[in-house]
């Protein structure tokens, strides 16, 4: 893959993690910060921010002048590696789940005190879990969008 499309791929997912902070996260308090991320979908601003955004990206894109066949293997490249991450993502919430089970089966025929200590293993085991589920959701979402621009970018100059 050209060096170009390595150096555009890190950009937009700089840029778009940036993006996501600005336009999507409430800052009203501390707490929503922390715990309601996510929470201006609704927000008539949010649409024309995504939109400008876009053109931003597919501007970018477009001063880089790229080959066809290049931005063809992107687009393969990116789609193949989303069904990776998602099947792999997949696997955490599986896993969370066998843990929680684990911790039920266990829990029947040992001292409250050890179930304490399995218990809060487990729940870290879970965190830890979930927090990489929804790192690698990210990668999914944003492959995915940089699959749409490369397609954008292609029927534009096919």
């Amino acid at each position: 893959m050209e060096n170009y499309i390595k150096e555009y791929i890190a950009w937009y997912k700089k840029e778009r993690n940036s993006f996501c902070r600005e336009v999507y996260v409430d800052k009203s308090t501390w707490l929503k910060k922390k715990f309601l991320p996510y929470s201006n979908w609704d927000d008539e601003s949010v649409l024309i921010k995504e939109s400008n955004f876009a053109l931003e990206a597919l501007t970018k894109l477009q001063s880089k002048k790229l080959s066809k066949n290049s931005i063809s293997l992107a687009q393969l490249t990116l789609s193949n590696r989303v069904e990776y991450i998602s099947d792999h993502s997949d696997f955490y919430v599986t896993y969370a789940g066998l843990m929680i089970f684990t911790l039920a089966v266990i829990g029947m025929a040992i001292p409250f005190a050890l179930k304490i200590i399995i218990a809060l293993l487990i729940f870290a085991g879970v965190l830890y879990a979930l927090k990489n589920r929804i790192r690698l959701r990210q990668e999914v979402a944003i492959s995915k969008e940089l699959i749409n621009i490369f397609k954008q970018y292609e029927s534009k100059h096919a």
